[in-house]
Parts: structure tokens; sequence; C-alpha cells
């Protein structure tokens, strides 16, 4: 690291050589030369004085020569001075790291039974503790409204689409970047309720852009979390938060912000938007449908697309990826007067099993009803397989093995409506 002394040196060698004009230009330009090498050695900026000086031929390009210099000598210090700091901050997160180390089998085998969740229940999870959740879909399709009643029962328990979502004692942060007004109308739907003091004391907002770029700086978001005093932030939305989503720094340097709220204990909700048509001209409908960099979704531990037109009563809800089981997929309804979303429309698995009568009803045909496709993938009948034997566990359906092909022809496994199981013991009248 280059001293005050030398600067001080080479910035007297350098005013000397103007001072004593009697000398020759020789002597002089070999004083800056001097100043040069001590200054910078074999350093880019170094070189190029060096270069600069074999033409000097005046005191007019000497006086140039001592403000250059002076441009060089500020740059160094204050990359010396950067240097230091990131140095000193390096050891001191090193230093509080021990916090965060645990033991491997505290960290492998003392894992609840139930993924912990801020809003969910059982293994039926949207947010999962520690992991963000991304709501996404196009513009006006209800991502605001109900961020709001999960901001409500945040705030003082309750449900939402009829899953628990745990309250905090601590604070909410909305970082209402997206049109801070029409969020303010949207949320005075669903929070309006809340008393004034309530809403002063739990819950604080930011309106309009975040003060720098989030992934250029990613200990911008917990920077505001912790002004706020709040151990949830609401991100409305991440296209507000960095420019240039599409690309992989910037999604890796936004991932690195949100991680960087996790790692401190404070929970995520982001709000994003798709790109208008998928790769085959279709409506959205998976991950890499969200719009910029796929480690914005690499890095969320869920995602749920909201689906549908812009002010649409009526909007489909799929569950893209998953902390536990797959919740939904729904249609629901939005109140938009009330700032109220209930499920409209749930494939009932028992239902289509009664109606399928004898015949019971197969793992693909009931993804197909499930997931609203004729042509169901191989992982979407898996998913209506695991629920299918969840309920024969609750024993609300029974199952028959299928058969392999003979002469008769294999049959598929199914499942039944008890009232239609010939070995089963529950007569006609059971209720589903």
């Amino acid at each position: 690291m280059l001293g005050d002394d030398t600067f001080q040196l080479g910035e007297f060698r350098l005013m000397r050589g103007l001072l004593e004009s009697s000398r020759d230009l020789d002597a002089q330009r070999r004083d800056l030369e001097q100043a040069a090498r001590e200054f910078g050695g074999t350093s880019p900026e170094a070189r190029r004085l060096r270069q600069a000086l074999q033409s000097v031929d005046g005191p007019t390009e000497q006086v140039e020569m001592v403000l250059e210099y002076r441009r060089l000598m500020a740059r160094q210090r204050a990359l010396e001075m950067f240097q230091a700091e990131q140095a000193a901050a390096t050891t001191e997160a090193a230093a509080g790291a021990s916090d965060r180390l645990a033991p491997g089998g505290s960290f492998l085998l003392d894992l609840p039974p139930d993924t912990p969740a801020v809003w969910g229940d059982g293994d039926q999870v949207l947010w999962a503790e520690g992991e963000s959740l991304v709501l996404a879909g196009t513009p006006g399709v209800g991502k605001t409204t109900l961020a709001g009643q999960v901001v409500a029962a945040r705030l003082d328990g309750g449900t939402v689409l009829g899953l628990t979502v745990r309250p905090t004692s601590s604070r909410v942060l909305y970082l209402a970047m997206d049109r801070p007004q029409q969020i303010a109308r949207a949320l005075a739907r669903t929070l309006g309720s809340f008393s004034r003091e309530v809403l002063d004391e739990r819950l604080v907002f930011w309106p309009g852009p975040p003060l720098a770029d989030m992934a250029a700086q990613p200990e911008t978001l917990l920077a505001l979390a912790r002004q706020a005093a709040a151990d949830t932030v609401v991100v409305d939305s991440v296209k507000d938060a960095a420019l240039g989503l599409s690309s992989d720094e910037v999604g890796a340097g936004y991932n690195r912000a949100r991680q960087m709220c996790i790692a401190a204990g404070v929970e995520v909700l982001e709000l994003h938007h798709t790109i208008k048509k998928n790769a085959n001209g279709g409506a959205p409908k998976a991950l890499a449908d969200l719009y910029g960099s796929t480690w914005i979704t690499a890095g969320a531990g869920s995602v749920v697309l909201l689906e549908g037109t812009a002010g649409d009563p009526v909007v489909g809800m799929h569950h893209l990826k998953q902390p536990a089981e797959t919740v939904g997929p729904y249609r629901l309804l939005h109140d938009h007067t009330a700032g109220l979303t209930t499920v409209y429309h749930e494939t009932d698995l028992v239902a289509l099993a009664l109606a399928a009568g004898t015949d019971g009803l197969t793992a693909k045909s009931a993804a197909a009803n499930v997931e609203d496709t004729a042509k169901p993938t191989d992982a979407q009948t898996q998913r209506a397989r695991r629920r299918l034997d969840k309920l024969v566990t609750a024993g609300r359906l029974t199952f028959r093995e299928g058969s392999k092909g003979g002469s008769r022809g294999g049959q598929p496994a199914v499942w039944l409506h008890p009232s239609h199981d010939a070995e089963g013991d529950y007569g006609g009248d059971y209720a589903p």
C-alpha cells in the first residue's frame, strides 16, 4: 500500500520540475519519470504517464502531468480505502459466522415431521418458513389482492384459501414499488378494518423505487427490513427491485438479496410477472414462463401462478414449485370490493370416484380432471396418485390393484368410492 510519504515525495518532485525553470527539460523529465515509478510501478496508469512524459516539451505539458498525477493519486488512495473497508467487513462477517454453523446431526436429524409453514397446514404448504414465496401472474390477476390477505393474517392470524397463516408479533414491511397508489387502494379494501394504531405499529410501507438496485447491492433489502424492524418483507414487485432481470448476473444478485434476508430470519413474499405468451404461443403455465433469469425461481421455495385476464373475478391458481405437496389447482374467486379471495372450484376426487361407479377412477383420469388437460404428464399423474392414496389412508376411498395383460387384457389400478367397493363393508349409507 502506498503511504502519504510516497505521495508527498512524488508530488514534491513534480512541482519542483515546474519551479526550477532554469533546469533543462531532460532533468525535469527524469524527475517526473521517477515520481511516476514511485507512484505506480508497473500499473497501466503509471506506464501511460511515463510514455506521456517522453513527449513533454514545455511547462504547459508539465502542468498537465501534475494534474494527471493528482488524479491517479486520488484514484489509488480511494481504491486502497475501499479494499481496506472490504477486508474489515469480511473479517467482521467471518467472526460472526460461527452463529450459523450447525452440527450435521442437528441439521439433518432434528427436522420437524411437517414442513414449518408461514402459510399452510400439514403437507399443504404454500409458503414455507425460511423460504421465499413468489406469487406470479400477468398484471391485474389479483396478486396484490391475495398478498394483502396474507399480510392481514400475518398481522392478526387467520386463514387464506383455507390454509392457516402463522401470525407474527413483529412488523411487516411492504415495498410498494409498482404503482404505489394503486397498491394502496387495493390493500385498503383488505386491511381497512384494522385500526390506525395497529397499522401504524405493525405495518410499514416503502412507496416507490428502492434506495438502490437490489441486484447490484444485495444488502439493500435486508437493510430496509432492519430499518423497519420487520421480520416479513413483501416485494411488490420484483421487476422494480432490480433492473435487467433477464440477465443471469442480475437474477443471481437479486437471489443473493433474498437469501440474505432469509439467513437473517426475515420471511420474504415476492410478487412477480410472467411473460405474455409461452414458447408455444399459449398462456403462461410453467416456471419457465416467469419473466427473467432462472435464478429468480431457482432461489424461491414456492411459486404460485395466478392465471387469467386483468380484472377477471375468477382466475386459475397453479402451484408450480412446492416445498411439500402440491396445493390445488384451484379456481379462485376474487371479490375486489371486499378485498377477499376464496376457492371457487376444486376438483373433488371423492366425488369423481363416486361418479365412476364400480369401474373406479384411474390416476390418469384423476390427473386429467385436476389439471384440466386431456393429456396429463407423468408428473401430473403421479401427483394425482399421491392425492388418491392419501384419501385411501383417510378412509374416504378404497384401492383395487390392477393386473397385467393376458388373454383378457390388463386392467389398470383404480380407486373406488367405498359405496362401490364390492369387497368393502360400507353399504349404501356411506356419506362422502
